[in-house]
């Protein structure tokens, strides 16, 4: 009477333990299948062409970049390309400030009334400050065709608005280029994300 007692119990183990394989194997073998997705893979890289006069004291009506500054497109896929302005002014000891309307000293060949204004093709972002983007005919995708894009051919301080006042006075220009790949990503996403860390900002 006992023997049947634990053939009865090894039964039931052996019932218990086979369902719960059965289920793991259909779980683990479920299949979800998502449509065709294309992806584009190449490289975007642009090669700056010219750059700034050496440091040192200059004045105004001075050329402040040697030959024309432009960019080099050696991307093997469509691109879109910005480039932001970052103007500072140090005078004495005070802290260095950002010069937010640069055509209140600067003017560029192309610009009407001695103003700030890129080559043709860039268009002034309305919402950021100083900022530019590669549109020629309003279209900012860039074709992959290793063509040159103009950024500027003559950068000077204007003589008529700066004065005896900036005298001593210690500016740094700095050009920040940004391109990215035309599909896939805006500009907007980007700006959600943390480029060292790889992770949203």
């Amino acid at each position: 009477m006992k023997n049947k007692k634990i053939v009865f119990l090894s039964l039931g183990l052996l019932l218990i333990v086979t369902t719960l394989v059965i289920s793991i194997s259909a779980w683990l073998t479920d299949v979800d299948e998502t449509p065709d997705t294309t992806f584009t893979i190449g490289d975007v890289e642009y090669t700056i062409v010219g750059d700034f006069i050496a440091d040192g004291i200059v004045v105004p009506g001075q050329e402040l970049i040697d030959g024309n500054l432009s960019l080099t497109n050696s991307s093997t896929v469509t691109s879109e390309l910005r480039v932001r302005v970052i103007v500072t002014r140090k005078e004495g000891s005070d802290e260095a400030a950002e010069v937010a309307d640069l055509s209140s000293i600067l003017t560029t060949s192309g610009s009407s009334g001695g103003n700030f204004a890129f080559a043709s093709g860039w268009e002034k972002h309305e919402s950021e400050t100083n900022a530019w983007y590669y549109k020629p005919s309003g279209n900012p995708v860039i074709p992959n065709s290793g063509q040159t894009i103009t950024v500027l051919s003559t950068l000077k301080f204007d003589g008529s608005k700066v004065g005896n006042s900036f005298s001593h006075n210690v500016f740094t220009i700095k050009f920040i280029f940004e391109a990215k790949q035309a599909e896939h990503v805006t500009w907007s996403e980007l700006a959600e994300y943390s480029f060292s860390s790889g992770l949203p900002s």
